[in-house]
């Protein structure tokens, strides 16, 4: 299987637990992945949007996660398929339901 080679996976894999323990998204910040824009009708309001910088990862890392399914995901037919994604729903839907946080 042909590896993808994407630059920001280092940056990515090198800095996860630091970018897990800063939920302010400083991390991102100082990286260049957002931004925070004053909103155009409230001054007070910082709102956070993505960068060209940050849009790339997202975009490297789909097409990575789209891999990485589809190779899981083979040995199923689309009826299977169907089913594994109508189950990993509902998972998600309860999840939402009562989220707890995820002690390791």
């Amino acid at each position: 299987m042909q590896k993808t080679v994407c630059a920001h996976r280092r940056l990515l894999s090198a800095q996860a637990q630091q970018i897990k323990t800063d939920q302010s998204g400083r991390h991102a910040q100082t990286e260049g992945l957002i931004e925070r824009l004053t909103s155009k009708t409230d001054g007070r309001v910082h709102a956070p949007h993505i960068t060209k910088s940050g849009r790339g990862l997202v975009r490297c890392h789909t097409k990575r996660t789209q891999e990485i399914n589809e190779h899981i995901l083979a040995p199923f037919d689309v009826s299977e398929r169907k089913m594994i994604a109508d189950f990993l729903e509902h998972v998600r839907r309860e999840a939402e339901k009562n989220p707890k946080p995820l002690t390791v």
